[in-house]
């Protein structure tokens, strides 16, 4: 009889092997195979021998210092080389390998300076960073220590944080810091703001819908200014450069000035928001002998004016609106009474004529 042929194919997973007729087979390749056929005769068979494919799923990442990424169900935040088995849809065990880096550089990704007006207490840093670092240390220029300000280390573990500067009572005026970020005993980076702090608004009064003027030395905090330039809705009025703005003002609007010291020091006061004035304003209250002092009224009133004895020196009607009288003719201190003729409101100021 004659021989019987066939030909066949088996594909194992890497590592695995099979028997054929006591023939164990375990490496890729062809093979020629002579074995017993149930007929008695000889059969030859042709067996082609081939791996499946190997499964290997690596994943590679950088991270920054101080994150951590989730792999496996597990969290992982230093350089590492993790392998995991796992069966694939063929059947064969196969990897899953994590290659992970950390990067230790350090970059800024972002930085502002926030605060500065007189009327705050605080400054913000914000710092928004590629990785951890331990702390910031702030360093001011010998002219910030000299107005108030003082060095700190602000301890913060992490990669971002608003970091509060507390400003009060500091002087008004440009300033410098450097700001260092350190990580244990290392400073990573350092960095240098440069930052103005503005006279609080406190020292600006708007006396009636069309006066905004500077308070002296006495009210405004103990500063002595000697140059002015006022600002309606951020933009300088030409020519009005006295302690006082008298104009219409624009209710809502934006009123600040641009004051000088005798020292030198210049900065610009936070605004003060116009408000509609409804009631009475004597401006200004410290005046030379027989000047002119703006009044402004909702409605008819009297004035009574008194020296520093209580002596009644001068008696006068005041019109609702705008009207003006003159300042006493001696120095000296004096009372000033206003009372409203429908409503009786009262109120008192003291006048210093020079």
């Amino acid at each position: 009889m004659p021989k019987a042929y066939s030909d066949t194919s088996i594909a194992l997973c890497p590592g695995d092997y099979c028997e054929i007729e006591n023939t164990k087979l375990s490496e890729p390749g062809d093979y020629t195979l002579t074995m017993r056929a149930a007929n008695g005769c000889d059969s030859t068979v042709s067996v082609h021998l081939a791996w499946k494919p190997d499964y290997r799923d690596t994943t590679f990442a950088t991270i920054h210092y101080g994150d951590s990424i989730l792999w496996e169900n597990e969290y992982f935040s230093d350089s590492t080389e993790q392998i995991r088995g796992f069966v694939a849809s063929n059947g064969c065990d196969s990897l899953r390998v994590l290659s992970l880096h950390v990067d230790y550089t350090l970059t800024v990704e972002q930085e502002s300076w926030e605060g500065g007006c007189g009327d705050g207490d605080f400054f913000t840093l914000h710092l928004s960073l590629s990785r951890l670092v331990d702390s910031v240390r702030l360093t001011f220029s010998d002219e910030a220590k000299a107005a108030g300000l003082r060095d700190s280390i602000v301890y913060i573990h992490a990669k971002e944080a608003d970091i509060l500067i507390p400003h009060a009572g500091v002087h008004a005026g440009s300033y410098s810091c450097e700001v260092a970020l350190v990580h244990g005993a290392e400073t990573l980076h350092t960095m240098t703001f440069t930052f103005t702090l503005l006279y609080p608004s406190s020292v600006l009064e708007q006396a009636w819908n069309d006066v905004v003027a500077v308070l002296t030395h006495d009210y405004n905090g103990g500063y002595d200014f000697t140059a002015f330039q006022w600002y309606e809705n951020g933009v300088a009025l030409t020519g009005e450069n006295h302690s006082y703005l008298y104009r219409p003002l624009v209710m809502g609007g934006e009123y600040s000035a641009l004051l000088t010291e005798a020292d030198g020091t210049q900065a610009m006061t936070c605004p003060l928001i116009a408000t509609f004035q409804t009631d009475i304003s004597l401006y200004p209250t410290i005046v030379n002998a027989r000047q002119v002092i703006q009044c402004h009224l909702s409605e008819d009133a009297e004035m009574w004016v008194y020296d520093a004895l209580g002596r009644l020196i001068m008696r006068c009607a005041l019109t609702a609106g705008d009207t003006s009288v003159l300042a006493p003719s001696v120095t000296g201190v004096y009372i000033a009474r206003v009372i409203t003729k429908t409503n009786k409101k009262e109120h008192t100021y003291k006048l210093i004529v020079r």
